[in-house]
């Protein structure tokens, strides 16, 4: 899995740099660079991403992207590599 960067935010409001999730105190899950390594094999590479209250966040890719993987590394089952989860 490459490195991005997941927006859940769809409000259609003018100005809505003033209505993320952070900003209204609203993120119950966020991942800043994480990466997971099983030895020299990189699963997940440096993924960010902020999940809202109420939002509902689509995780999307071929097999043996790293979805999985990512998922066990953001519930704490698989350890991270690098990056953490708040």
């Amino acid at each position: 899995m490459t490195s991005s960067n997941v927006s859940t935010e769809t409000d259609n409001s003018r100005d809505s740099s003033r209505n993320t999730a952070s900003n209204r105190g609203d993120t119950i899950l966020r991942a800043d660079a994480v990466s997971v390594r099983f030895g020299r094999l990189t699963a997940v590479d440096e993924v960010s991403l902020e999940l809202g209250r109420s939002k509902i966040l689509g995780l999307i890719g071929p097999n043996g992207a790293g979805k999985t993987t990512l998922f066990n590394a953001l519930t704490g089952y698989v350890p991270l590599s690098g990056g953490r989860v708040v």
